[in-house]
């Protein structure tokens, strides 16, 4: 049978299914699986993901999701890729290549974050330019790291003035959204007013979204989006998004400790957050995370008029599927 690569603007849902359940190993009922597929594929906006098929068997995948940057003052359209993947029987074909590809064809530049050491150098070879890389972190929350955190707040509090910043636990106004502190050639990923409802109508089985709102005498200085899931072993945080108006240190680590307290008493063992802008990356060290090793960043303009490789990014989970992984129960 002869082989499509298609840029599926409507998946098929049968297609979808059979494929997920084929390549994923996830501890789902038939039931999550069609509610995750649903959610996933069919309640977003702006997502077109190339597919190969061939007799009704998709063959390999690659998701593209579209969103707005800001830089500089103006908003960029970029896609973000994920999920890249081609049956093992196919790959000495080249199939999953010509996947990815397809997508390069398109106007939009591509954001890749991440993805096994084969596919990195293949995006290299391919011509893709390389950013500054992300930076993971975590922390335990227990009884040893609270009273170290306790310690380490007496200590930074001696050396700032307080600030008064207060959260409260609801979606930020969709006329806030575009508020950032812009820094000059540093590109920032932005929410989408669409993501709101979306992120807060996910399947249990992915877990549970929270929205954080952040004022500072009274008026609006950022939010974050959190996510609380069910691990192997215990319940897992994840800082997916944080933006916010005000580059004050001071309110940044008030802000993020507001989120880590939000998530603690939610009774997440471990919190993960990943960021590659340097004002979070220093916060988050303060509040007591350990930095792991640095994920690579690419970038791919088939126009290129965007020398993105020399600067700056503000860059968190929240980029194709990576605001939804590790998978529940993983």
């Amino acid at each position: 049978m002869p082989i499509e690569i298609i840029n599926a603007i409507k998946p098929d849902r049968d297609i979808l299914l059979k494929y997920l359940n084929d390549v994923r190993e996830l501890p789902w009922t038939n039931e999550q699986l069609e509610a995750y597929v649903d959610w996933r594929y069919f309640g977003r906006q702006d997502s077109i993901p190339v597919m190969a098929i061939s007799n009704s068997e998709c063959l390999a995948f690659i998701d593209s999701q579209i969103r707005q940057y800001g830089l500089n003052g103006r908003k960029l359209v970029i896609q973000e890729s994920s999920e890249w993947y081609c049956r093992p029987k196919y790959r000495p074909t080249g199939l999953g290549v010509r996947v990815l590809q397809k997508m390069m064809l398109r106007d939009e530049p591509i954001i890749s974050i991440r993805g096994t050491e084969a596919s990195q150098q293949l995006l290299l070879k391919l011509g893709w330019a390389q950013l500054k890389p992300v930076h993971l972190f975590s922390k335990m929350i227990n009884l040893k790291t609270q009273s170290k955190d306790f310690i380490a707040k007496l200590r930074w509090l001696g050396k700032r003035s307080t600030a008064e910043v207060t959260m409260s636990v609801e979606p930020p106004p969709k006329a806030v959204l575009d508020e950032y502190c812009a820094v000059e050639n540093c590109i920032t990923t932005l929410m989408e007013p669409w993501e709101i409802e979306w992120f807060s109508a996910a399947p249990a089985v992915v877990g549970q979204y929270d929205w954080l709102l952040f004022r500072k005498d009274g008026h609006f200085s950022g939010f974050a989006l959190v996510r609380v899931y069910e691990g192997k072993e215990y319940r897992r945080g994840q800082i997916v998004h944080f933006q916010t108006s005000d580059d004050n240190p001071e309110i940044i680590y008030r802000m993020l400790d507001l989120t880590c307290a939000h998530l603690a008493n939610r009774g997440v063992v471990r919190i993960l957050a990943r960021f590659s802008a340097e004002k979070y990356c220093r916060s988050l060290i303060e509040l007591g995370f350990h930095q792991s090793g640095p994920q690579p960043a690419f970038f791919w303009d088939k126009g290129q008029s965007l020398p993105l490789a020399e600067w700056n990014t503000d860059f968190s989970y929240l980029r194709g599927d990576d605001a939804i992984r590790p998978f529940s129960a993983a």
